[in-house]
């Protein structure tokens, strides 16, 4: 649900984008995701038969991948900077490698 969320919020600036000539017509948005399961979801051409319980605006967000309209590509954990505050549990070398990065050293 947080990935069509995040899904809906992307096409919106993508489409602001688009509108402004900063991106081309025509590329898909892309949307990066740390969960390995969302990704593969997203990236399978089979709807698994556990998602049945889902409304149809979220499969819609599957529809668009499948048209091309968006990508959803994996990010490691390691290299996602939205998800800084959970960092903690890597070894403080990688951290400081993670925070140069983060701050643009």
């Amino acid at each position: 649900m947080a990935a069509y969320h995040a899904i809906t919020r992307a096409l919106a600036l993508h489409k602001d984008l688009i509108h402004t000539h900063v991106v081309e017509e025509g590329t898909p948005a892309r949307i990066f995701e740390d969960n390995q399961a969302v990704f593969h979801q997203f990236n399978s051409p089979l709807i698994d038969s556990k998602l049945k319980w889902i409304n149809n605006k979220y499969l819609r967000a599957l529809e668009l991948t499948a048209e091309g309209h968006i990508t959803v590509e994996h990010v490691p954990s390691k290299s996602n900077y939205a998800d800084v505050m959970t960092k903690a549990a890597i070894p403080i070398s990688e951290w400081i490698d993670f925070r140069k990065a983060y701050m643009g050293e």
